[in-house]
Order: C-alpha cells, then structure tokens, then sequence
C-alpha cells in the first residue's frame, strides 16, 4: 500500500509531535505497532478510491484512549479492549 488511507494532523502544538511505527507482515496478514502524540486522523471518500484501500483492522487499545466520530456518534475506544474496525 503506497497510497496514505487516513490523513493525520497534530492536536494542539506541533512543537514535540510524535510518531513511532513498527510493522510487519506475516503472508498477508500485517501487524503495526503505532505510538503517537494526540493527533486527528481523517478518512473520507478520496481515502477510499482505489484498489486495496478498504480493509479490516483488529485494533488492541493498549495504554491511553481514542476517541472516534463518526457521522452516528462518537466512540470510546478504552485501554484492554479489543475492537474490529472495517476501514
């Protein structure tokens, strides 16, 4: 995937911002280890258009907390839980 599938901004300050990415691929299952300071992601329909930019992702919300707002609501994604996202 060479295309961006979110576009991100910092929340607050740039000054500090902060973005740490580990991945890897086993076959074609990828797993990502991603750390960052608050930060805004946006993901719309130009993000969509294309071949290989809709996907599932099985997200651990390990320390912290997201918060994700969709045209329904708002949802809470809290620390030890597992959600399953159809990006």
């Amino acid at each position: 995937m060479t295309a961006s599938v979110y576009s991100a901004q910092a929340l607050g300050s740039e000054s500090g911002f902060m973005v740490e990415t580990v991945g890897y691929h086993v076959n074609d299952l990828m797993f990502t280890d991603f750390k960052c300071s608050n930060t805004r992601f946006q993901r719309n329909q130009r993000h969509l258009q294309g071949e290989n930019k809709d996907f599932l992702v099985l997200h651990a919300q390990l320390p912290g907390e997201e918060l994700l707002q969709m045209e329904h609501g708002v949802i809470r994604f809290l620390p030890g839980n597992l959600y399953l996202r159809d990006w």
